[in-house]
């Protein structure tokens, strides 16, 4: 019985991982939040109505840098991203921002499984 008390009150180290365009085009595009605290969210909404003794140890968010040339604001998009960024690692000391990059879709020729060679006739 003591071992359960003590399971309960024992803060658990717990790391969020956000997958930062996933996030976006499903919940916050076309929405007033653009300027969501996303750690606010998670820890303080998400997590504590699970786990009150839940502590977060780390914020590990992954995005890709937004492409002017490819956003529909330009670079008032890329300077959106990039400020929204640094305002939560200011804030945060525990979030780390992995950027990764995105990718365009391969013509049906280069996708895996089509074992046709671009040099065969």
């Amino acid at each position: 019985m003591a071992f359960s008390i003590w399971a309960r009150t024992v803060p658990r180290k717990t790391i969020i991982y956000i997958d930062g365009y996933n996030l976006y085009y499903s919940r916050i595009k076309n929405t007033p939040y653009k300027w969501l605290n996303i750690v606010e969210l998670f820890r303080d909404q998400i997590l504590k109505s699970q786990d009150l003794f839940a502590e977060v140890v780390a914020v590990k968010y992954f995005t890709a840098p937004v492409k002017a040339s490819y956003a529909r604001h330009g670079t008032t998009s890329e300077q959106a991203q990039t400020q929204c960024l640094r305002a939560l690692q200011a804030k945060y000391e525990f979030i780390e921002v992995i950027n990764g990059f995105p990718t365009r879709s391969l013509p049906a020729s280069q996708r895996i499984g089509d074992h046709r060679s671009a040099c065969e006739p």
